[in-house]
């Protein structure tokens, strides 16, 4: 089965915790009105749904949806821990009789995205924590909780480790433009491979792509710091000089930095 979420409602969370099963026990035999959201942090277990059965592995997190009875398959394994959470479903949400590209299954891996469990634990505190804001901090957790399951489903284009290791080192060093060898070193790839990756992900060449990330920081800081120089954003930016910056701009906005700053400054 699969679900289409709503990401823009707001969330309710009737409960959440974390549970340890020291000896190995039964799932409840039971249907709620309620999402149940489980990330198992250790240990396997065979739940079923209707007429699914699920194997929950560590790192894997398993949705049970509301008004669909779920039961034990097999007892869990000695020392299995989970984090769960009661959603309440809003009007928006929706089962899917098959897969889409807005809808998540009820079962993943998310092991290459370490902030789904963060999210989880984060749940789990707020929700036994007293606090002013707290049903605005559950729903908001919620819904990024939501956002990052939809991730470790459907990647996103970063998440090919040789673009990682390569854009990570370009946001470091702002100040300069780095070249397709010094780039391919770092992610520990050659020349070709380094090019094809970022063509596949971005469409565009790892100089193009760092031209269009300086560009786009550049005209935020020509409105958000009306005093700096275009020579100075040329400095910290890595172009050799405020006219090429300036040529670029152009090529880029349709129009020079100054007049672009003239007309986005409130």
């Amino acid at each position: 089965m699969y679900q289409r979420f709503d990401l823009s409602a707001e969330r309710t969370v009737e409960s959440a915790g974390r549970c340890y099963f020291k000896t190995p026990a039964k799932h409840p035999d039971r249907i709620l009105p309620y999402y149940l959201l489980i990330y198992m942090e250790k240990g396997e277990w065979d739940i079923g749904q209707e007429q699914e059965v699920f194997s929950v592995r560590e790192n894997r997190f398993l949705i049970l949806h509301p008004g669909l009875h779920h039961y034990p398959v097999s007892l869990c394994s000695p020392g299995t821990k989970t984090l769960y959470v009661h959603m309440l479903p809003e009007p928006g949400d929706r089962p899917m009789p098959r897969q889409t590209d807005d809808s998540l299954p009820s079962m993943a891996d998310c092991s290459g995205n370490p902030r789904i469990k963060k999210l989880f634990e984060d749940i789990v505190f707020f929700k036994s924590t007293p606090g002013h804001n707290k049903n605005i901090v559950l729903s908001s957790l919620c819904r990024l909780l939501l956002c990052s399951l939809y991730e470790a489903v459907y990647p996103a284009p970063v998440s090919d480790p040789v673009v990682l290791a390569a854009v990570g080192d370009i946001m470091r060093r702002p100040d300069k433009f780095l070249s397709d060898e010094e780039l391919a070193d770092i992610a520990g790839v050659s020349v070709r491979t380094l090019r094809k990756r970022f063509m596949q992900n971005f469409g565009r060449t790892p100089r193009a792509w760092q031209m269009e990330q300086k560009l786009m920081d550049i005209s935020s800081v020509l409105v958000s710091h009306s005093n700096i120089t275009l020579r100075a954003l040329a400095e910290n930016y890595g172009f050799c000089d405020e006219f090429y910056l300036s040529r670029c701009f152009r090529a880029r906005f349709g129009m020079p930095p100054g007049e672009y700053r003239k007309k986005h400054l409130l």
